[in-house]
């Protein structure tokens, strides 16, 4: 009885917390609009709004934020920086996921910025066990999320029936046929993928 109340005060103690968190933060008008701009696909339009925000909020996820609008125009200096900046404090392996970094994913830095991830993320829970699978999976969800942004961009922009979105769809689809394929062989040569394993 004793260690459940325990784990109910601090539950409630966490939710409190993050609540106080939460609403420690308000949007400036910068913020606001980046968001409404970016939802409507008008990217530089959403990368000058959070720029302007960044000084204000030192926010990592707007950071991060820049970084994935830069990585999707292909100005790949600029994404890897503001990526830089973004995992600055960042002991996850989140962005080695995130479908937007695709085109950074073949370039060059793109290995630094890997081995830094998982550097911080071993710090913090131990090493990985098979850290080659961990890759493969890494990008093998990083793929599966890859393009979606354009769609979903063209969409607004242009609408479901324009030839771009329709393009974007069916590369989105043969990627995921791709993925499909690419997991069965990785089960086939690993067996199910363990926590243990991979983290």
């Amino acid at each position: 009885m004793h260690l459940q109340l325990k784990l109910s005060i601090s539950l409630i103690f966490n939710l409190l917390q993050c609540f106080v968190i939460a609403q420690e933060y308000t949007p400036s008008r910068h913020a606001m609009l980046a968001d409404s701009t970016r939802r409507a696909g008008n990217v530089d339009q959403a990368i000058a709004e959070w720029k302007l925000d960044y000084p204000i909020s030192l926010r990592p996820d707007v950071a991060f934020t820049v970084g994935t609008l830069y990585a999707l125009k292909e100005q790949s200096d600029s994404a890897f920086w503001w990526l830089r900046v973004a995992l600055e404090k960042d002991s996850t392996t989140s962005a080695l996921v995130e479908g937007d970094f695709i085109y950074l994913s073949s370039l060059p830095a793109w290995a630094t910025i890997e081995a830094q991830q998982i550097t911080k993320s071993e710090a913090r829970q131990g090493r990985y066990k098979n850290l080659e699978l961990s890759r493969k999976l890494w990008h093998l969800q990083m793929k599966d999320q890859a393009y979606t942004t354009q769609w979903s961009q063209a969409r607004k922009k242009l609408g479901l029936d324009h030839p771009v979105t329709k393009a974007l769809n069916v590369l989105i689809n043969k990627v995921r046929g791709e993925n499909s394929v690419e997991a069965v062989e990785i089960i086939d040569a690993y067996g199910w993928p363990r926590i243990s394993e991979v983290g």
